[in-house]
């Protein structure tokens, strides 16, 4: 069934290739190497890397800009890590940079130097010298709240001062302004989104699965293409196209 799967998104894929429409997406990434079990495997990582290299745009979220005649025609990604696990730095970070690509890091900052417990797993996180040289390489060291908390379902004033907290812990580690936010566990709702404004984010990123189409993005709330340990190289390609948009609405009316 997979293999019929991805058989069908290819032919997808191959359709929107003669078409050659430029796209703009973020993805998202959480774990690299064998340190957990959904973790992206470091060969994927690395292949993922030499694809885009070659046929992509891509720098920190931070510096995504608005499409101009200019940039419309070209593909542009930029790459984002949530959470702050160690395996970011020790696995990701030599290839990130054996490529030359500068990314985006959520830091839960609460979690900084300790450990990291997500849903389904446990990891070491990255510690304050290692976020401090991250930064200095000219990658992205982004919020992603002080706990990781479903910002939805705290009180508000709470949410504020996840967002306000680790906006503030970063800027004073790093010495630089923290332009972005990620929403734990892509939770947000219209209050969410103004407060990421008023507490001083240019950017805001979801986990809604999408590309950037169109001129116009709502900026505290951009769609990202998750990777997984599951994504085959099939699906990674079609999902940083149309195709994979087209084709779950081809399954969709198949099953109506």
């Amino acid at each position: 069934m997979g293999y019929r799967r991805d058989a069908a998104i290819g032919a997808f894929f191959l359709l929107e290739c003669l078409r050659n429409r430029p796209i703009q997406e973020i993805l998202l990434y959480h774990s690299v190497g064998d340190s957990v079990s959904t973790a992206v495997p470091r060969s994927a990582f690395r292949l993922h890397m030499r694809r885009l290299k070659r046929k992509s745009n891509i720098f920190p979220l931070r510096d995504l800009r608005r499409p101009t005649p200019a940039t419309t025609n070209q593909n542009v990604t930029v790459f984002t890590f949530d959470d702050g696990a160690l395996d970011n730095y020790t696995v990701a970070l030599p290839i990130l940079e054996e490529f030359g690509i500068k990314a985006t890091f959520f830091i839960v900052t609460g979690c900084i130097g300790g450990t990291y417990k997500g849903t389904y797993f446990q990891t070491r996180a990255m510690s304050k010298p290692q976020l401090r040289e991250l930064a200095s390489l000219g990658h992205e060291i982004a919020a992603h709240t002080e706990s990781h908390p479903r910002l939805a379902e705290i009180p508000l004033p709470e949410a504020r001062e996840e967002m306000v907290r680790s906006k503030k812990c970063l800027e004073d580690l790093i010495g630089l302004p923290v332009a972005s936010f990620a929403y734990p566990f892509g939770q947000f709702n219209e209050e969410l989104r103004r407060y990421a404004g008023e507490v001083g984010f240019s950017f805001a990123v979801t986990m809604k699965e999408g590309i950037l189409t169109g001129g116009e993005f709502d900026w505290l709330a951009l769609p990202r293409l998750g990777i997984e340990r599951s994504t085959t190289i099939v699906q990674f390609m079609a999902k940083k196209s149309y195709a994979f948009e087209r084709y779950e609405r081809f399954r969709g009316r198949r099953n109506q």
